[in-house]
């Protein structure tokens, strides 16, 4: 039968398992390989994270319509920020920077 050594686990996972295996009336060693075993029984969820996101881009869709285009929003932004910072410029220190004037 293969051995499997895991090293580094946490003192806190390692008090866990020791009472878990108690309660089963079993040793460490048995008590991992149970926990083990049972984890890879069970099929793997191989979920694709574009369809989930696809069919919640669909849901919003059919609730709220065509959300149409943002540029020009973010275009408005942009101006209004524009409007409340005045320009310093630095000699050689550096860059023109933005500062704002509230």
């Amino acid at each position: 039968m293969p051995t499997l050594y895991i090293r580094d686990i946490s003192a806190s996972a390692y008090r866990k398992l020791k009472l878990r295996a108690r309660r089963h009336r079993r040793a460490l060693t048995q008590e991992a390989a149970t926990i083990l075993e049972k984890a890879l029984e069970e099929p793997e969820k191989e979920t694709d994270i574009w369809a989930e996101m696809d069919a919640i881009k669909e849901s919003i869709y059919t609730r709220l319509g065509s959300l149409g285009d943002s540029a020009p929003l973010i275009r408005e932004d942009r101006e209004i920020g524009l409007k409340n910072l005045r320009f310093n410029r630095f000699d050689s220190k550096g860059p023109t920077r933005l500062i704002p004037t509230c």
